[in-house]
């Protein structure tokens, strides 16, 4: 009945506000047929469309796997990411507590550990 009501608006408004036909009146609102509102359905054809989307979602949701799956997979070497940290910490001096020398903040670096040593032994 709400598509009737919807299609009954449109057939009798289109005349009123096509500028192209010869009955146009400029300004006018659509007539007032009520609320369209929602169609009343049953709890069972709720039911339905829910579960519908439901699964409409879960073959989405496998599709996508499938497809995921499939993607060629690049072979790693599980210690690559601590090997490019090793190369980095030999072409870099990092800040190490073990050996202050060599670092690039060397003598700072000291003269702040001595001084936190003193004060947290006062």
């Amino acid at each position: 009945d709400w598509l009737q009501t919807f299609f009954d608006r449109m057939v009798y408004d289109g005349p009123r506000l096509c500028p192209h036909i010869s009955g146009y009146v400029n300004g006018t609102e659509p007539s007032d047929f009520g609320g369209i509102g929602l169609p009343n359905l049953t709890r069972d054809a709720v039911s339905t469309v829910v579960l519908a989307v439901v699964v409409a979602a879960e073959i989405g949701l496998i599709v996508f796997a499938e497809r995921h799956i499939q993607q060629p997979k690049i072979p790693t070497e599980p210690l690559s990411g601590q090997s490019k940290i090793d190369s980095l910490q030999e072409e870099n001096n990092f800040l190490n507590f073990n050996n202050l020398g060599d670092t690039f903040l060397s003598s700072y670096a000291e003269m702040a550990l001595e001084g936190l040593k003193n004060y947290l032994n006062e």
